[in-house]
């Protein structure tokens, strides 16, 4: 092999091995947060609706990442709040989901989905169910709801 073969195979490898890095070292402790308005504009000041949508959680224990999730949710003074799959890992999660649920503003009700990850651990959802209700939510199964708030509705 020449020199510049093998330079060429280790850039390559280096660069495989640093996506693979960011994956599982960074991505898993990042946070985005991004606003955006939905629907049409209501010139005479009509009801609206804050939504907050958490997603991939993961949730294994109540890190400081997780911490600053909730505050970061509670700062968005959300009227709802989405939790869209992927909350817990594995069922010792549940524990560290109501702990997460707990640092949440009790206030705004939490609608909630299951997730790839959900189903593969095997979560049941009459426990994943009773997690959400002790907190102000509701676990969606094939199933949808009409939120009704202050004269504004929506489907989830």
């Amino acid at each position: 092999m020449t020199r510049r073969k093998f330079l060429g195979a280790v850039a390559v490898v280096g660069a495989g091995s640093a996506a693979g890095l960011e994956g599982f070292l960074v991505e898993p402790h990042s946070l985005e947060v991004t606003h955006h308005k939905v629907g049409r504009e209501d010139p005479s000041g009509g009801p609206t609706l804050r939504i907050v949508q958490i997603t991939d959680l993961h949730l294994e224990d109540v890190n400081d990442h997780v911490v600053r999730v909730a505050e970061a949710v509670n700062r968005s003074l959300p009227d709802i709040v989405t939790i869209t799959g992927d909350s817990v890992n594995g069922a010792r999660g549940l524990g560290a989901l109501g702990d997460f649920l707990d640092l949440l503003a009790s206030g705004p009700p939490k609608y909630a989905i299951y997730g790839n990850w959900e189903r593969w651990a095997g979560i049941d959802p009459g426990d994943l169910g009773a997690t959400y209700e002790a907190r102000n939510g509701r676990l969606l199964v094939n199933e949808s709801v009409v939120h009704q708030q202050g004269g504004a509705e929506v489907l989830i």
